[in-house]
């Protein structure tokens, strides 16, 4: 089976995106991941567009990742892996890489109304894929809600599928851990990172930049071994150089970009 894992980003947070694929590689180095940058296909945009002057910004952000997965890369490969790029793959990821699904999907582990995130997923159905960004694309609702929708209906009317829950309360594990307040509870065992109840696959800052870069990216919550841990997985030192109020000396100073 040929696994295509995918970040997104834009390319004032590209550091951020390659921090996740250091991590991915650390535990994944057989899989190569892939990062999508929006603006790179700006230019494919406005020729699809027949639109010179579009809104740089506006269409590459909603437009691009979509293009770039259904026109290049999806259609090579049996299974797309999505994540955001505010991720830390801190596991193997074994439950995504079965493929004994259609479409897999991660819990919000702090939000109790949130029922899927739109962060972290996978899918083997091209046209869930292609449905799921031509929506994102054209729809002013949050992802995450227009993400839902999509699961909701695909469930309803594709009974023949298998919706794969990564995260149930069974499974032991989180795909996508949000917490903040109990990350000063989070351990170290055997190269692997643990709740006091669950192991941890995928670290997800989240929350969107309304939050402010001090609470989207801190990482003051967690203890001085987790800190370390998290440095050596993505290769660098931010866990313990960065304290998450200066995000544009976060990009230049440990980056040097």
């Amino acid at each position: 089976m040929k696994i295509l894992p995918v970040i997104k980003t834009d390319r004032y947070n590209l550091p951020i995106a390659e921090r996740c694929k250091v991590s991915w590689n650390y535990f994944h180095p057989d899989i190569p991941m892939h990062i999508v940058v929006w603006e790179d296909w700006y230019d494919y945009i406005c020729e699809m567009h027949q639109t010179p002057n579009v809104d740089k910004v506006n269409m590459a952000m909603l437009v691009g990742l979509f293009y770039a997965i259904q026109k290049i890369m999806v259609e090579k490969y049996d299974l797309l892996i999505y994540l955001d790029g505010d991720t830390v793959i801190t596991g193997r990821c074994d439950e995504l890489l079965d493929g004994d699904y259609d479409i897999a999907v991660s819990r919000s582990s702090d939000e109790v109304l949130v029922k899927f995130n739109a962060g972290v997923w996978a899918s083997r159905d091209l046209q869930f894929i292609k449905n799921f960004y031509y929506t994102r694309c054209v729809s002013p609702v949050d992802d995450n809600a227009v993400f839902i929708n999509h699961i909701d209906n695909y469930k309803w009317y594709q009974k023949d599928k298998v919706v794969k829950v990564l995260d149930t309360d069974e499974s032991g594990v989180w795909y996508n851990e949000r917490s903040r307040e109990w990350w000063n509870r989070l351990s170290i065992k055997d190269d692997k990172l643990y709740t006091p109840d669950k192991q941890i696959k995928i670290l997800h800052w989240a929350g969107g930049t309304s939050w402010g870069w001090e609470k989207r990216m801190s990482c003051s919550l967690f203890s001085d071994e987790v800190k370390q841990w998290l440095n050596k997985i993505t290769g660098g030192t931010t866990f313990t150089d960065y304290d998450g109020k200066d995000y544009g000396d976060f990009l230049t100073r440990t980056y040097r970009l």
